[in-house]
Protein backbone atom coordinates (compact mmCIF):
# COMPACT_ATOMS: atom_id res chain seq x y z
CA UNK A 1 0.00 0.00 0.00
CA UNK A 2 1.27 3.29 -1.34
CA UNK A 3 2.31 6.30 1.83
CA UNK A 4 -0.96 8.60 2.22
CA UNK A 5 1.30 11.51 0.57
CA UNK A 6 1.73 9.84 -2.49
CA UNK A 7 -1.72 8.40 -2.74
CA UNK A 8 -2.93 12.38 -2.20
CA UNK A 9 -0.36 13.55 -4.64
CA UNK A 10 -1.51 11.09 -7.37
CA UNK A 11 -5.12 12.10 -6.92
CA UNK A 12 -4.16 15.77 -6.73
CA UNK A 13 -2.38 15.16 -9.92
CA UNK A 14 -4.70 13.47 -11.76
CA UNK A 15 -8.03 14.90 -11.12
CA UNK A 16 -5.73 18.43 -12.00
CA UNK A 17 -4.50 16.68 -15.49
CA UNK A 18 -8.03 15.67 -16.52
CA UNK A 19 -9.23 19.12 -15.55
CA UNK A 20 -7.26 21.01 -17.20
CA UNK A 21 -7.03 19.01 -20.53
CA UNK A 22 -10.56 18.93 -20.35
CA UNK A 23 -10.22 22.91 -20.13
CA UNK A 24 -7.57 23.18 -22.98
CA UNK A 25 -9.94 21.01 -25.44
CA UNK A 26 -12.88 23.41 -24.37
CA UNK A 27 -10.66 26.17 -24.66
CA UNK A 28 -9.73 24.94 -28.39
CA UNK A 29 -13.13 24.30 -29.62
CA UNK A 30 -14.79 27.59 -28.37
CA UNK A 31 -11.83 29.59 -30.00
CA UNK A 32 -12.41 27.54 -33.29
CA UNK A 33 -16.48 28.02 -33.12
CA UNK A 34 -15.47 31.52 -32.57
CA UNK A 35 -13.28 31.95 -35.49
CA UNK A 36 -15.61 30.03 -38.03
CA UNK A 37 -18.33 32.12 -36.55
CA UNK A 38 -16.41 36.23 -37.15
CA UNK A 39 -15.71 34.55 -40.19
CA UNK A 40 -19.06 33.57 -41.46
CA UNK A 41 -20.31 37.34 -40.30
CA UNK A 42 -18.48 38.97 -42.07
CA UNK A 43 -18.34 37.24 -45.22
CA UNK A 44 -21.81 37.46 -45.16
CA UNK A 45 -21.86 40.95 -44.63
CA UNK A 46 -19.19 41.71 -47.87
CA UNK A 47 -21.68 38.94 -49.75
CA UNK A 48 -24.80 40.94 -49.31
CA UNK A 49 -22.69 44.05 -50.58
CA UNK A 50 -21.46 42.18 -53.60
CA UNK A 51 -24.92 41.73 -54.07
CA UNK A 52 -26.21 44.73 -54.52
CA UNK A 53 -23.03 45.76 -56.63
CA UNK A 54 -23.89 43.22 -59.44
CA UNK A 55 -27.74 44.14 -59.38
CA UNK A 56 -26.37 47.23 -60.07
CA UNK A 57 -23.92 46.40 -63.20
CA UNK A 58 -26.11 43.33 -64.47
CA UNK A 59 -27.08 44.84 -67.36
CA UNK A 60 -22.81 45.78 -68.20
CA UNK A 61 -21.16 44.21 -70.41
CA UNK A 62 -18.39 43.95 -67.79
CA UNK A 63 -18.05 44.15 -63.75
CA UNK A 64 -15.49 46.54 -63.10
CA UNK A 65 -17.17 48.17 -60.22
CA UNK A 66 -17.73 44.63 -58.39
CA UNK A 67 -13.47 44.28 -59.70
CA UNK A 68 -12.85 47.05 -57.77
CA UNK A 69 -14.73 46.39 -54.69
CA UNK A 70 -12.90 42.40 -54.59
CA UNK A 71 -9.51 44.61 -54.93
CA UNK A 72 -7.30 44.14 -51.68
CA UNK A 73 -9.16 42.17 -49.72
CA UNK A 74 -9.18 38.00 -49.44
CA UNK A 75 -12.56 36.98 -50.92
CA UNK A 76 -12.87 35.30 -53.54
CA UNK A 77 -16.14 35.32 -56.08
CA UNK A 78 -17.93 33.33 -58.52
CA UNK A 79 -21.75 34.98 -59.59
CA UNK A 80 -23.96 31.46 -61.26
CA UNK A 81 -26.94 32.14 -63.11
CA UNK A 82 -30.38 29.86 -61.89
CA UNK A 83 -29.20 27.31 -64.69
CA UNK A 84 -25.46 26.56 -63.10
CA UNK A 85 -24.01 28.75 -65.71
CA UNK A 86 -20.58 30.73 -64.31
CA UNK A 87 -21.53 34.72 -64.96
CA UNK A 88 -18.91 35.91 -63.14
CA UNK A 89 -15.38 35.19 -61.39
CA UNK A 90 -12.95 37.59 -59.38
CA UNK A 91 -9.52 37.89 -60.81
CA UNK A 92 -8.08 36.02 -58.06
CA UNK A 93 -9.06 33.03 -58.87
CA UNK A 94 -6.98 32.76 -61.85
CA UNK A 95 -8.19 30.00 -63.67
CA UNK A 96 -9.57 27.68 -60.85
CA UNK A 97 -12.97 27.47 -59.64
CA UNK A 98 -14.17 27.80 -56.12
CA UNK A 99 -15.89 24.47 -55.31
CA UNK A 100 -19.59 24.75 -55.73
CA UNK A 101 -22.04 21.87 -56.47
CA UNK A 102 -24.36 23.25 -59.12
CA UNK A 103 -26.79 20.73 -58.21
CA UNK A 104 -27.59 22.33 -54.71
CA UNK A 105 -28.63 25.63 -56.24
CA UNK A 106 -32.26 24.42 -56.06
CA UNK A 107 -32.73 23.62 -52.46
CA UNK A 108 -31.10 27.29 -51.77
CA UNK A 109 -34.32 29.33 -51.42
CA UNK A 110 -34.82 33.18 -50.98
CA UNK A 111 -33.09 34.77 -48.09
CA UNK A 112 -31.24 31.52 -47.28
CA UNK A 113 -27.19 30.64 -47.77
CA UNK A 114 -25.56 27.91 -46.70
CA UNK A 115 -21.86 27.70 -45.72
CA UNK A 116 -19.01 25.44 -46.23
CA UNK A 117 -15.42 24.13 -46.04
CA UNK A 118 -13.74 23.20 -49.03
CA UNK A 119 -9.70 23.10 -50.38
CA UNK A 120 -8.74 25.33 -52.75
CA UNK A 121 -5.74 25.28 -55.09
CA UNK A 122 -5.38 21.81 -53.84
CA UNK A 123 -3.71 22.52 -50.71
CA UNK A 124 -5.83 26.04 -49.13
CA UNK A 125 -8.10 25.80 -47.13
CA UNK A 126 -11.12 28.93 -47.34
CA UNK A 127 -14.45 29.01 -46.05
CA UNK A 128 -17.23 29.40 -48.92
CA UNK A 129 -20.71 30.77 -49.05
CA UNK A 130 -23.35 29.99 -51.12
CA UNK A 131 -26.28 33.00 -51.40
CA UNK A 132 -28.86 33.55 -53.82
CA UNK A 133 -29.45 36.62 -55.61
CA UNK A 134 -33.44 37.67 -55.89
CA UNK A 135 -33.97 39.57 -59.19
CA UNK A 136 -38.40 40.49 -60.27
CA UNK A 137 -39.84 38.28 -57.11
CA UNK A 138 -37.67 34.77 -57.64
CA UNK A 139 -34.06 33.63 -57.30
CA UNK A 140 -31.98 34.19 -60.70
CA UNK A 141 -28.52 34.73 -59.65
CA UNK A 142 -26.43 32.24 -57.24
CA UNK A 143 -23.43 33.96 -55.86
CA UNK A 144 -20.81 32.03 -54.03
CA UNK A 145 -18.11 33.52 -52.31
CA UNK A 146 -14.95 32.40 -50.28
CA UNK A 147 -12.57 33.23 -47.99
CA UNK A 148 -8.83 31.27 -46.81
CA UNK A 149 -8.64 29.88 -43.85
CA UNK A 150 -4.92 30.07 -43.59
CA UNK A 151 -4.65 32.94 -41.15
CA UNK A 152 -7.00 31.25 -38.77
CA UNK A 153 -5.61 27.90 -39.42
CA UNK A 154 -2.14 29.17 -38.34
CA UNK A 155 -3.55 30.63 -35.42
CA UNK A 156 -4.99 27.44 -34.26
CA UNK A 157 -2.13 25.60 -34.67
CA UNK A 158 -0.31 28.05 -32.99
CA UNK A 159 -2.89 27.61 -30.29
CA UNK A 160 -3.04 24.23 -29.90
CA UNK A 161 1.26 23.84 -30.22
CA UNK A 162 0.76 26.68 -26.96
CA UNK A 163 -1.84 24.18 -25.32
CA UNK A 164 0.48 21.04 -25.71
CA UNK A 165 3.43 22.82 -24.36
CA UNK A 166 1.73 24.67 -21.61
CA UNK A 167 -0.28 21.58 -20.15
CA UNK A 168 2.72 19.22 -19.29
CA UNK A 169 4.33 22.01 -17.75
CA UNK A 170 1.52 22.79 -15.73
CA UNK A 171 1.16 18.98 -14.60
CA UNK A 172 4.77 18.77 -13.87
CA UNK A 173 4.41 21.98 -11.84
CA UNK A 174 1.22 21.05 -9.96
CA UNK A 175 3.38 17.33 -9.45
CA UNK A 176 5.54 19.04 -7.69
CA UNK A 177 3.60 21.45 -5.92
CA UNK A 178 1.03 18.44 -4.89
CA UNK A 179 4.14 16.72 -3.06
CA UNK A 180 5.13 19.35 -1.37
CA UNK A 181 1.85 20.56 0.09
CA UNK A 182 1.31 16.47 0.76
CA UNK A 183 4.21 16.74 2.61
CA UNK A 184 3.40 19.35 4.80
CA UNK A 185 -0.19 18.54 5.46
CA UNK A 186 1.51 15.16 6.32
CA UNK A 187 4.15 16.72 8.52
CA UNK A 188 1.70 16.76 12.42
CA UNK A 189 1.09 13.31 11.10
CA UNK A 190 4.43 12.16 11.26
CA UNK A 191 5.52 13.90 14.69
CA UNK A 192 1.97 12.19 15.65
CA UNK A 193 3.72 8.96 14.75
CA UNK A 194 7.31 9.50 16.60
CA UNK A 195 5.53 11.34 19.13
CA UNK A 196 3.80 7.38 19.61
CA UNK A 197 6.68 5.49 19.04
CA UNK A 198 8.77 7.51 22.20
CA UNK A 199 5.56 7.37 24.38
CA UNK A 200 5.90 4.36 26.87
CA UNK A 201 4.00 3.91 30.69
CA UNK A 202 7.09 5.79 32.01
CA UNK A 203 6.36 8.72 30.08
CA UNK A 204 3.16 9.16 29.24
CA UNK A 205 3.36 13.17 30.11
CA UNK A 206 4.82 13.61 26.92
CA UNK A 207 2.48 15.73 24.88
CA UNK A 208 2.14 16.48 20.57
CA UNK A 209 3.16 20.17 20.05
CA UNK A 210 0.30 21.11 18.16
CA UNK A 211 1.14 24.04 15.79
CA UNK A 212 -2.22 23.69 14.01
CA UNK A 213 -5.52 25.11 15.91
CA UNK A 214 -8.74 24.13 13.97
CA UNK A 215 -8.31 22.01 11.13
CA UNK A 216 -8.10 17.96 11.68
CA UNK A 217 -4.68 17.40 11.86
CA UNK A 218 -4.97 20.16 14.95
CA UNK A 219 -7.84 17.87 16.36
CA UNK A 220 -6.16 14.30 15.92
CA UNK A 221 -3.19 16.11 17.78
CA UNK A 222 -5.31 17.48 20.33
CA UNK A 223 -7.64 14.13 20.76
CA UNK A 224 -4.25 12.05 21.19
CA UNK A 225 -2.74 14.48 23.81
CA UNK A 226 -6.38 14.24 25.63
CA UNK A 227 -6.13 10.39 25.08
CA UNK A 228 -2.28 10.33 26.53
CA UNK A 229 -3.53 12.67 29.72
CA UNK A 230 -6.67 9.98 30.25
CA UNK A 231 -3.71 7.18 29.60
CA UNK A 232 -1.40 9.05 32.43
CA UNK A 233 -4.35 9.32 34.83
CA UNK A 234 -5.82 5.60 34.81
CA UNK A 235 -1.95 4.64 34.94
CA UNK A 236 -1.33 6.88 38.49
CA UNK A 237 -4.88 6.07 39.10
CA UNK A 238 -3.66 2.02 38.90
CA UNK A 239 -0.23 2.41 40.38
CA UNK A 240 -1.83 4.44 43.48
CA UNK A 241 -4.86 1.79 43.56
CA UNK A 242 -2.02 -1.03 43.86
CA UNK A 243 -0.07 0.52 46.66
CA UNK A 244 -2.95 1.05 48.60
CA UNK A 245 -3.90 -2.39 48.14
CA UNK A 246 -0.42 -3.96 49.08
CA UNK A 247 -0.41 -1.69 51.78
CA UNK A 248 -4.40 -2.29 53.21
CA UNK A 249 -3.20 -6.69 53.04
CA UNK A 250 -0.05 -6.07 54.25
CA UNK A 251 -1.35 -4.63 57.54
CA UNK A 252 -3.28 -7.69 58.62
CA UNK A 253 -0.73 -10.21 57.21
CA UNK A 254 2.48 -8.99 59.44
CA UNK A 255 -0.40 -8.99 62.10
CA UNK A 256 -1.24 -12.69 61.64
CA UNK A 257 2.49 -13.55 60.82
CA UNK A 258 3.35 -11.87 63.95
CA UNK A 259 1.18 -13.70 66.00
CA UNK A 260 2.55 -17.08 64.56
CA UNK A 261 5.80 -16.04 64.93
CA UNK A 262 5.22 -15.44 68.72
CA UNK A 263 2.86 -18.40 69.11
CA UNK A 264 5.83 -20.60 67.50
CA UNK A 265 8.69 -19.51 69.91
CA UNK A 266 7.56 -22.32 72.49
CA UNK A 267 5.16 -24.04 74.26
CA UNK A 268 2.04 -22.41 75.10
CA UNK A 269 -1.36 -22.68 76.77
CA UNK A 270 -4.16 -24.19 74.91
CA UNK A 271 -6.03 -20.38 75.86
CA UNK A 272 -2.99 -18.60 73.66
CA UNK A 273 -3.58 -20.85 70.51
CA UNK A 274 -7.22 -20.25 71.03
CA UNK A 275 -6.31 -16.16 71.38
CA UNK A 276 -4.56 -17.02 68.16
CA UNK A 277 -6.90 -18.10 66.54
CA UNK A 278 -9.45 -15.88 67.29
CA UNK A 279 -7.42 -12.85 65.98
CA UNK A 280 -6.25 -14.60 62.81
CA UNK A 281 -10.09 -15.21 62.25
CA UNK A 282 -10.57 -11.28 62.24
CA UNK A 283 -7.70 -10.19 60.16
CA UNK A 284 -8.75 -13.22 57.47
CA UNK A 285 -12.30 -11.24 57.63
CA UNK A 286 -10.51 -8.43 57.11
CA UNK A 287 -8.64 -9.14 54.47
CA UNK A 288 -12.13 -11.11 52.80
CA UNK A 289 -14.32 -7.91 53.51
CA UNK A 290 -11.44 -6.04 51.20
CA UNK A 291 -11.19 -8.73 48.39
CA UNK A 292 -14.81 -8.81 48.21
CA UNK A 293 -14.99 -4.79 47.86
CA UNK A 294 -12.33 -4.78 45.28
CA UNK A 295 -13.85 -6.85 43.44
CA UNK A 296 -16.89 -5.46 43.30
CA UNK A 297 -14.92 -2.04 42.34
CA UNK A 298 -13.24 -3.68 39.27
CA UNK A 299 -16.81 -4.55 38.07
CA UNK A 300 -17.06 -0.49 37.44
CA UNK A 301 -16.86 -0.88 33.49
CA UNK A 302 -19.16 -4.07 33.42
CA UNK A 303 -21.96 -2.97 30.91
CA UNK A 304 -23.57 -6.52 31.56
CA UNK A 305 -24.84 -5.24 35.53
CA UNK A 306 -27.04 -2.35 33.73
CA UNK A 307 -28.46 -4.93 31.14
CA UNK A 308 -29.81 -6.96 33.94
CA UNK A 309 -31.41 -4.01 36.03
CA UNK A 310 -35.06 -4.42 36.98
CA UNK A 311 -37.47 -2.26 39.04
CA UNK A 312 -36.62 -1.77 42.36
CA UNK A 313 -38.86 -0.62 45.28
CA UNK A 314 -36.60 1.85 47.21
CA UNK A 315 -39.14 2.73 49.47
CA UNK A 316 -38.77 -1.44 50.59
CA UNK A 317 -34.82 -1.50 50.20
CA UNK A 318 -33.98 1.77 52.88
CA UNK A 319 -36.71 0.36 55.53
CA UNK A 320 -34.84 -2.76 55.64
CA UNK A 321 -31.70 -1.33 55.83
CA UNK A 322 -32.35 0.40 58.88
CA UNK A 323 -34.09 -2.39 60.50
CA UNK A 324 -31.00 -4.55 59.97
CA UNK A 325 -28.45 -1.59 61.00
CA UNK A 326 -30.49 -0.85 64.07
CA UNK A 327 -29.31 -2.94 65.93
CA UNK A 328 -25.84 -0.97 65.68
CA UNK A 329 -27.63 1.75 66.34
CA UNK A 330 -28.78 0.11 69.50
CA UNK A 331 -25.53 -0.62 70.32
CA UNK A 332 -23.93 2.93 69.99
CA UNK A 333 -27.39 4.43 71.28
CA UNK A 334 -28.19 6.49 68.52
CA UNK A 335 -31.55 7.02 67.84
CA UNK A 336 -32.92 6.69 63.62
CA UNK A 337 -35.46 9.27 62.67
CA UNK A 338 -36.72 8.15 59.36
CA UNK A 339 -39.32 9.92 56.61
CA UNK A 340 -39.54 7.22 53.78
CA UNK A 341 -42.73 7.98 51.44
CA UNK A 342 -44.37 4.31 49.55
CA UNK A 343 -44.23 3.40 46.10
CA UNK A 344 -40.72 5.26 44.71
CA UNK A 345 -39.45 2.80 42.62
CA UNK A 346 -36.06 2.92 40.25
CA UNK A 347 -34.23 1.14 37.74
CA UNK A 348 -31.31 -0.74 39.29
CA UNK A 349 -29.63 -3.76 40.60
CA UNK A 350 -31.29 -4.41 44.12
CA UNK A 351 -28.39 -6.20 45.56
CA UNK A 352 -25.75 -3.08 44.94
CA UNK A 353 -28.15 -0.57 45.83
CA UNK A 354 -29.14 -2.50 49.56
CA UNK A 355 -24.87 -2.23 49.59
CA UNK A 356 -24.88 1.46 48.56
CA UNK A 357 -27.48 2.63 51.52
CA UNK A 358 -25.95 0.07 53.96
CA UNK A 359 -22.48 2.10 53.50
CA UNK A 360 -23.64 4.96 53.78
CA UNK A 361 -26.23 4.86 56.94
CA UNK A 362 -23.58 2.45 58.65
CA UNK A 363 -20.73 5.24 58.21
CA UNK A 364 -23.77 7.43 59.52
CA UNK A 365 -24.04 5.31 62.73
CA UNK A 366 -20.41 4.94 63.33
CA UNK A 367 -19.49 8.72 63.66
CA UNK A 368 -22.55 10.07 65.63
CA UNK A 369 -22.07 10.22 69.39
CA UNK A 370 -24.01 8.71 72.06
CA UNK A 371 -27.61 9.95 72.41
CA UNK A 372 -27.27 11.61 68.62
CA UNK A 373 -29.42 10.97 65.96
CA UNK A 374 -29.06 9.50 62.32
CA UNK A 375 -31.94 11.30 59.61
CA UNK A 376 -32.75 9.23 56.79
CA UNK A 377 -35.27 10.51 54.32
CA UNK A 378 -36.56 9.14 50.67
CA UNK A 379 -38.97 11.60 49.01
CA UNK A 380 -40.61 12.08 45.12
CA UNK A 381 -38.07 14.84 43.93
CA UNK A 382 -40.19 16.17 40.74
CA UNK A 383 -39.63 13.40 37.95
CA UNK A 384 -36.85 11.48 40.12
CA UNK A 385 -35.96 9.96 43.98
CA UNK A 386 -34.25 11.87 46.63
CA UNK A 387 -32.78 10.11 49.44
CA UNK A 388 -30.76 11.86 52.16
CA UNK A 389 -29.07 10.73 55.28
CA UNK A 390 -27.74 13.11 57.89
CA UNK A 391 -25.31 12.22 60.70
CA UNK A 392 -24.73 14.24 63.88
CA UNK A 393 -21.09 13.78 64.04
CA UNK A 394 -18.13 15.83 64.37
CA UNK A 395 -18.42 16.88 60.04
CA UNK A 396 -15.49 16.46 57.68
CA UNK A 397 -12.49 18.75 57.05
CA UNK A 398 -13.32 21.15 54.02
CA UNK A 399 -10.11 20.25 52.18
CA UNK A 400 -11.22 16.43 52.58
CA UNK A 401 -14.61 17.12 51.69
CA UNK A 402 -13.54 16.31 48.27
CA UNK A 403 -11.55 13.40 48.28
CA UNK A 404 -13.79 11.25 51.05
CA UNK A 405 -14.83 9.00 47.39
CA UNK A 406 -11.21 8.35 46.64
CA UNK A 407 -10.49 4.34 46.52
CA UNK A 408 -8.40 3.97 50.08
CA UNK A 409 -8.68 7.22 51.40
CA UNK A 410 -9.70 7.49 54.85
CA UNK A 411 -9.82 11.04 56.64
CA UNK A 412 -7.07 12.39 59.03
CA UNK A 413 -9.09 14.98 61.30
CA UNK A 414 -11.89 12.06 62.48
CA UNK A 415 -9.90 8.68 62.58
CA UNK A 416 -12.17 5.97 61.51
CA UNK A 417 -12.10 2.45 61.14
CA UNK A 418 -11.95 0.62 57.83
CA UNK A 419 -10.04 0.43 54.68
CA UNK A 420 -11.31 3.29 52.37
CA UNK A 421 -13.49 1.62 50.03
CA UNK A 422 -16.69 2.71 50.95
CA UNK A 423 -17.72 6.19 50.11
CA UNK A 424 -16.31 5.03 46.57
CA UNK A 425 -18.18 2.04 46.46
CA UNK A 426 -21.37 3.94 46.81
CA UNK A 427 -20.63 6.55 44.40
CA UNK A 428 -19.69 4.10 41.74
CA UNK A 429 -23.44 2.63 42.49
CA UNK A 430 -25.00 5.27 42.61
CA UNK A 431 -23.17 6.37 39.17
CA UNK A 432 -24.18 3.36 37.60
CA UNK A 433 -27.93 4.27 38.02
CA UNK A 434 -27.07 7.49 36.15
CA UNK A 435 -27.25 9.06 39.28
CA UNK A 436 -25.51 11.48 41.04
CA UNK A 437 -24.63 11.54 45.34
CA UNK A 438 -23.19 14.93 47.00
CA UNK A 439 -22.01 15.82 50.69
CA UNK A 440 -22.21 19.09 52.16
CA UNK A 441 -20.49 18.89 55.99
CA UNK A 442 -20.62 21.36 58.98
CA UNK A 443 -19.53 21.01 63.10
CA UNK A 444 -22.70 20.00 63.37
CA UNK A 445 -22.92 16.64 61.44
CA UNK A 446 -22.58 15.61 57.71
CA UNK A 447 -25.16 15.60 55.08
CA UNK A 448 -25.24 12.80 52.06
CA UNK A 449 -27.89 13.54 49.17
CA UNK A 450 -28.54 11.00 46.34
CA UNK A 451 -30.38 11.46 43.69
CA UNK A 452 -32.35 8.90 40.97
CA UNK A 453 -34.23 8.91 38.02
CA UNK A 454 -37.70 7.06 39.08
CA UNK A 455 -38.41 4.34 37.12
CA UNK A 456 -40.59 6.13 34.36
CA UNK A 457 -38.65 8.91 34.13
CA UNK A 458 -35.77 6.86 33.41
CA UNK A 459 -38.03 4.80 30.88
CA UNK A 460 -39.52 7.78 29.30
CA UNK A 461 -35.86 9.26 28.41
CA UNK A 462 -34.47 5.98 27.20
CA UNK A 463 -37.12 5.93 24.60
Amino acid sequence: MLPIRIRLTVWYVAIFSITLILYSVFLFVLISHKIIKDTDRDMLAEAKECRSIFLEEIAKPSFEELDEELKGINYYLQIYSINGNLLYRSANLYTANIPVDTRAFSSIEHDTFLFRTATLFRHRDVRTLLYPIAGQGSVRYYLVMGTSLNAQNNFLSMLGIILMIVTPVFILVASWGGIVIAGRAMKPVDEIIETARRIEAGNLAEQINVKTHNDEIGKLARTFNDMLLRLKKTFDDLAHFSQNVSHELKTPLTVMKSGIEINMTGDRPAADYRELLVSLLEEVDQMTRIIDDLLLTSLSRTESIQAAFTRVDASRLILQTIDFLGILALDKAVRFEHTVEEGLILRGNERLLKRAFSNIIDNAIKFTPQGKKVFVSAVRDGAGILIDIQDQGPGIAHDELGKIFDRFYRGKSVPAEGHGLGLSIVKWIVELHNGTITAASSPEGTDFQIRFLSAEEDASRRR
